[in-house]
């Protein structure tokens, strides 16, 4: 017999801005790529593909519950870019989660779609992958309720609180994008004037 599809887990998006933009030195979910703030363009981004979105905050950011916008707050159980997710995992267990990360300023709506049509239930999860390395981008992933489980239990049995290092050795589906430059962090002032050059650039173009 071949593969057994798995049910469909309804996917749920999740932007992820818990963290703490040292290096930036401004908040970088607050930056402004396109028109908005950046964490508002993902939201919308993800809400056009997923049946709920969320914004996946730490305890210091409530400012953001004051907005018609639904948040998970880390319930701070788990190290670095778990803590989000994770949380997201135990609010919503029986869900998938899209989940990018808030620095990301050349994701679109192209990459997102060759995401979901490449979504394999069947993996633990679906990541957009560098054709160049072949690493898969944890934080532009679905990530399917078994495969949570599943790096739960590979960070508690490993000590690793890698998600990217759970991805590199499991069954994850890679979907190898075309685009490279959308798996681009924007993670210092060098990266968001680059960024922001470039695309105000493409827009006056278009």
């Amino acid at each position: 017999m071949g593969n057994v599809q798995k049910d469909i887990a309804p996917l749920f998006g999740l932007v992820l801005m818990g963290g703490k933009s040292h290096r930036m030195g401004a908040n970088k979910a607050e930056l402004v790529y396109h028109e908005q703030a950046q964490y508002l363009h993902l939201y919308k981004l993800l809400d056009l593909f997923c049946e709920n979105t969320f914004l996946s905050l730490n305890t210091s950011q409530s400012i953001y519950k004051e907005q018609h916008i639904k948040v998970i707050l880390d319930n701070n159980q788990y190290a670095g870019p778990y803590n989000g997710l994770m949380s997201a995992y135990d609010a919503y267990p029986h869900v998938a989660w899209l989940v990018v990360a808030c620095d990301l300023p050349f994701l679109g709506q192209n990459e997102l779609k060759a995401l979901l049509q490449g979504r394999n239930p069947n993996k633990p999860a679906t990541a957009l992958t560098s054709t160049a390395t072949g690493i898969p981008e944890p934080l532009i992933c679905i990530w399917e309720p078994h495969g949570l489980q599943m790096a739960k239990a590979y960070m508690m049995h490993s000590g690793n609180i890698s998600p990217k290092h759970f991805l590199i050795h499991s069954d994850a589906k890679r979907v190898f994008v075309d685009n490279e430059e959308c798996l681009f962090n924007a993670n210092t002032q060098e990266d968001f004037e680059f960024a922001k050059r470039k695309i105000d650039n493409s827009e006056q173009k278009e």
